[in-house]
């Protein structure tokens, strides 16, 4: 870290359910020597007894602030209601206390032997170097990088399917005195290699992808419960899901839940108008092209079409197919694109308050604990 930051270089790294990466940001004068501490700790990381206690400590801390905090608890409860513990995605990529504290160093170094490896490792870089010059400052570091022995873990090559759900399932979560509650829909979803992606991505934007989305029109702009509403799709190689959510007062959680059934059903009558495609259609071509204004963005779309398997080139299909899909197309789509029949509903907050109000809107809820166990059981 020292010698990055004499450097005014930023190295970081990452992981979420299916890639682990590491990012070093540099001015281009810099970029030999911080490029070879980055290959130096990705090759071979020290994996020192006092180094893993101090962030084995860190994590704890932070999970316990986790618990603490009601749109993380929504977000764990729910991928664990839709998916199951049998599931990869049923479980947050920061893992459980009880999982990190059976963790031994032997168990850190044998992930990463298995998973970190020459064979797995893609490298993108963006910036003023032209492929010549990229290639001969990395060669001296990675060009004698070789498969080493296997680490005893394994990568998991493809993904359960979830169990099929008659009905929307409702999970509350409680905590008292809450002046806000958290509501979170999850459903299955698309993944990325759909052909209609972009239709997706379109239907999302005038659903709950942008500020004048419809429902952050209803239920911040028109009713005044939330400071903002949002939905996404989700889409990645082996899972897709939807997600839609809000933290919105206590006293109005009820009435919330009802805007947020009463969108969703529009979208599934097929309402979306010729006026609303072509502000989806403008919006999210303008978005699209606003992440490329820095070269954060540019790795991101590289990144996230290599880990899908697509060539980076396909960024212009999307972009002709952003300007061909047609209000027809968009209002078929939306007919099953939220399958809340196969979703769940998590509501954080004050159950005394919550219970009340949503009763005979939606299908009967149980109370989870803030890591998604049933209370009682």
């Amino acid at each position: 870290s020292d010698a990055m930051q004499s450097l005014g270089a930023q190295f970081m790294t990452s992981s979420d359910h299916e890639t682990i990466g590491t990012f070093l940001l540099v001015l281009k004068r810099n970029f030999d020597r911080a490029a070879s501490l980055a290959a130096d700790a990705v090759r071979r990381p020290r994996f020192t007894e006092e180094d893993w206690e101090r962030v084995k400590r860190l994590h704890l801390e932070d999970l316990k602030q986790q618990d603490d905090q009601p749109a993380a608890v929504a977000s764990r409860v729910a991928v664990r209601s839709l998916f199951g513990d049998d599931h990869p995605y049923g479980w947050p990529t920061a893992g459980t206390a009880g999982a990190v504290q059976s963790f031994k160093l032997s168990d850190i170094r044998g992930k990463y032997e298995a998973i970190v490896r020459p064979e797995h490792a893609t490298i993108l870089l963006a910036g003023d170097l032209s492929p010549g010059e990229a290639k001969a400052a990395l060669e001296p570091l990675l060009g004698d990088w070789t498969p080493g022995p296997r680490g005893p873990g394994t990568v998991t090559a493809e993904a359960p399917s979830l169990s099929p759900s008659e009905k929307l399932r409702v999970f509350v979560v409680h905590r008292p005195d809450a002046v806000q509650t958290v509501i979170r829909f999850l459903t299955p979803g698309p993944t990325y290699h759909v052909e209609n992606r972009v239709a997706y991505q379109l239907l999302n934007t005038l659903l709950g992808g942008s500020f004048t989305s419809r429902l952050n029109m209803n239920l911040r702009e028109e009713h005044g419960y939330t400071y903002g509403a949002r939905s996404m799709f989700a889409m990645q190689p082996q899972v897709g899901f939807f997600v839609a959510s809000s933290s919105v007062r206590a006293d109005v959680t009820g009435e919330s839940v009802k805007e947020f059934l009463y969108e969703f059903d529009r979208l599934r009558r097929g309402d979306v108008t010729a006026e609303e495609a072509v502000k989806a259609r403008e919006t999210l071509r303008a978005d699209t092209i606003q992440s490329f204004a820095g070269l954060n963005g540019v790795l991101a779309e590289a990144q996230e079409r290599l880990v899908a398997g697509m060539p980076f080139a396909s960024l212009v299909n999307d972009m002709t197919a952003i300007q061909s899909v047609d209000t027809s197309e968009l209002n078929a789509l939306a007919a099953q694109a939220v399958e809340l029949s196969r979703g769940v509903l998590i509501l954080v907050g004050d159950a005394k308050i919550i219970l009340d109000q949503i009763k005979g809107q939606v299908p009967e809820p149980v109370e989870l604990d803030i890591h998604g166990n049933r209370v009682g059981s």
